[in-house]
């Protein structure tokens, strides 16, 4: 994949499935055969009229950070979308 996308994108939760992902990539990226700069981790994050509704957020913000990873982090509010989703 890294051979044909310029820039390789995770989902990251920060649950058992993207947190083994990222830390493969880690591992990739260790050994030189992924740059660090092809790869973008994003994270969504659900709240509700600014309360963050995703219980374990900081603790997958601290496990993305600690192989020195930055997720972007989109918030995602629920009452927002829900208007969308009711027209």
């Amino acid at each position: 994949m890294v051979d044909k996308y310029p820039k390789l994108i995770l989902a990251y939760s920060g649950g058992m499935d993207s947190g083994f992902i990222l830390c493969c990539i880690n591992d990739l990226v260790n050994e030189g055969r992924i740059p660090r700069d092809r790869i973008e981790i994003f994270q969504g994050v659900f709240t509700s009229n600014d309360v963050i509704l995703t219980a374990d957020f900081e603790r997958a913000i601290k496990f993305a950070n600690s192989p020195g990873f930055n997720p972007r982090v989109e918030m995602f509010d629920v009452n927002d979308n829900l208007v969308e989703v009711k027209k």
